[in-house]
């Protein structure tokens, strides 16, 4: 697996839970998990960050902004 993008549907605390478990199988924390959200919440961004997502990314995509976000998590890993 190269990257896992994360659509985001639920409460917080659920797919802060789901980012800790994929961690978990993840050891060494290389795989880079972009999670996607409809939801801008002041501080959604920091506790996904915090439980595990690579980076977060709000919908509608911004195709720029993907695109510029896959070439540093591809470039990393």
């Amino acid at each position: 697996i190269a990257r896992v993008f994360v659509g985001i549907r639920v409460r917080l605390m659920v797919w802060c839970a789901a980012m800790q478990e994929i961690r978990k199988v993840d050891a060494g924390g290389y795989l880079p998990v972009i999670a996607l959200t409809a939801r801008a919440m002041f501080d959604e961004r920091e506790k996904g960050i915090a439980a595990g997502a690579s980076d977060y990314l709000t919908k509608p995509v911004n195709m720029d902004k993907l695109i510029a976000m896959l070439k540093v998590w591809l470039y990393k890993a």
